[in-house]
């Protein structure tokens, strides 16, 4: 599965276009997702409604990252949510999960504006994620452009 195009797809139909809606309320609000910052772990939960748990001792990078990571679980497998006792399926989950990620920080449709900056610390203040998280999204791009010209 392509997932830059996917989630750009899955951003843009719910109304998710510009780097200023790439935040915890914009993104929760389009995915009709309750957010409720807590003393504990981060962890999303389904039932009749979805939300997300987060933990309000991170800072608000940390807690935009872990968000994006739940969002991801929810994206990918919103109709298949259970708990998980399996560790093989767990770490085979965490991995789709945590590729799915760096797509939804720095969607495609933003991936402009990233590029155009001097450094990855200017991309990470105006994405709101770590220079970690921008180091991988920019990795994953240059990849599928060397792929693409035949590298």
């Amino acid at each position: 599965m392509c997932y830059e195009d996917f989630v750009n797809t899955i951003l843009l139909d719910r109304g998710i276009n510009s780097i200023e809606q790439l935040n915890i309320e914009c993104l929760a609000a389009a995915f009709n997702i309750n957010v409720y910052y807590w003393n504990c772990k981060t962890f999303l939960l389904t039932d009749e409604d979805v939300t997300i748990a987060i933990n309000i001792n991170k800072d608000k990078v940390e807690q935009y990252e872990e968000f994006l990571h739940e969002l991801g679980h929810y994206i990918l497998y919103q109709n298949h949510i259970k708990l998980i006792t399996d560790l093989g399926e767990w770490k085979y989950i965490e991995g789709k999960v945590n590729q799915l990620v760096p797509y939804i920080a720095i969607p495609k449709f933003a991936m402009k504006e990233a590029l155009d900056q001097e450094s990855i610390y200017e991309v990470s203040s105006i994405f709101k994620i770590s220079t970690a998280f921008v180091e991988k999204r920019l990795t994953l791009f240059k990849n599928k452009i060397l792929k693409a010209i035949g590298f």
